[in-house]
């Protein structure tokens, strides 16, 4: 899993021109994660201690709750998209 998501870091790193990376959340204090981001030398990557690489999931399960709380919803029909086109470097500019 962290190779997977070091290629898609690593490409978008090489799409945008973005040189620094900031690691959070539980994944950050997987030693394999470090390892490799330390490894490379074209980007600077900033981690918390390990004391501070809690799971997001009660976060966002906590954000979820005060949403539907208050009466936002969304339609069943709506698609995640992993994707931010305006972060995306156009060739030539």
């Amino acid at each position: 899993a962290i190779d997977i998501l070091c290629s898609r870091l690593f490409k978008a790193v090489e799409d945008t021109g973005i040189r620094t990376i900031v690691a959070g959340g539980g994944v950050a204090a997987n030693t394999y994660l470090r390892a490799l981001l330390a490894s490379r030398n074209d980007i600077t990557v900033y981690f918390p201690p390990l004391s501070l690489c809690g799971d997001n999931a009660a976060m966002i399960a906590g954000l979820g709750y005060k949403m539907l709380a208050r009466g936002d919803r969304s339609p069943l029909t709506l698609n995640a998209n992993p994707r931010v086109r305006a972060f995306r470097r156009i060739k030539g500019t």
